[in-house]
């Protein structure tokens, strides 16, 4: 496990993965030797001869590659999450409390390009939503290179570089690859719970201004962080969905969008159709010339 709160590393994952079905391959051979001893024994029986030793080995091997290669397929293709794990008891919980499971799972996918959503393999499952007078507000499984995280977010109309806001307890070694530097505040007890990392010092400290620093420190998960990139306000936190923390985390992003400064929803105007500069640059990234947002 890492160290930092962020689940299993992909190669962990597929290495338990490899193992397990190699176990089920090696339990499954003897039985298959005998399926095979039968099915020989009786095709060569009813043509008046005997099956050899190495006619059911070969045959053995030929049904256990059969048999493994959908399965490693299936292991590798399934997330975490699993086919249908935890989907029916979401949907009763959603349609308990007033959400919605109509959302479209393509609208989250490759949304994000801030740790630790910079990734060209995501999927989106168990995607709630919920509209009130407050906006509308996302919950879902963000499974990151196999890796699932819990995700809440609304949008607000603006568009501003990434600020994210990490536990100091699990902050990286190393600043982001993106030339995200730590921004310090003038609040010492902030600055010991939370760390702030952004490209630029001057609108990370006007989205963190006082009354945001207030309420991130009622925050009671000790591995939540926060994301603001685009217009989108993201709380996030490892695992797949928890039907506990759904509430808590959407009432949490709803309170930091509507504390967004009015000026800097003027100073920022939002994309054309509310799109992310990492969809925008995946749309034009075809064109000879680039295009840079």
């Amino acid at each position: 496990m890492r160290r930092d709160g962020g689940g299993p590393r992909r190669w962990q994952v597929s290495a338990v993965r490899v193992l397990a079905l190699f176990g089920l391959l090696s339990m499954g051979l003897p039985v298959l030797w005998v399926i095979s001893d039968l099915i020989l024994g009786a095709l060569v029986g009813a043509l008046g001869g005997d099956a050899d030793g190495r006619s059911v080995g070969v045959l053995a091997w030929v049904l256990a590659v059969v048999l493994f290669l959908p399965l490693a397929w299936l292991a590798f293709r399934t997330n975490l999450e699993g086919v249908a794990l935890g989907r029916r008891a979401v949907r009763g919980w959603a349609e308990s409390r007033g959400w919605s499971t109509g959302a479209v799972p393509e609208l989250f996918e490759d949304r994000w390009e801030s740790p630790p959503f910079a990734t060209t393999r995501s999927q989106v499952l168990n995607l709630i939503s919920r509209t009130d007078g407050r906006g509308t507000v996302f919950s879902m499984t963000y499974v990151i290179d196999d890796v699932p995280r819990h995700v809440v977010t609304t949008t607000r109309p603006f568009d501003g570089p990434p600020v994210r806001l990490v536990p100091r307890t699990l902050l990286r070694a190393a600043v982001d690859a993106v030339g995200a530097q730590e921004i310090s505040t003038e609040w010492a007890d902030f600055n010991s719970r939370w760390s702030i990392l952004s490209a630029d010092p001057r609108h990370a400290l006007a989205m963190v201004h006082p009354r945001v620093m207030e309420r991130l420190m009622t925050v009671d998960d000790p591995t939540l962080e926060v994301l603001f990139e685009a217009g989108d306000v993201v709380v996030h936190r490892p695992g797949r969905i928890a039907l506990s923390r759904v509430s808590p985390m959407a009432q949490l992003v709803v309170d930091l969008a509507e504390l967004v400064p009015v000026y800097v929803l003027d100073d920022n105007p939002p994309l054309p159709g509310g799109a992310t500069r990492r969809q925008l640059r995946q749309m034009y990234r075809l064109r000879p010339e680039g295009w840079r947002p």
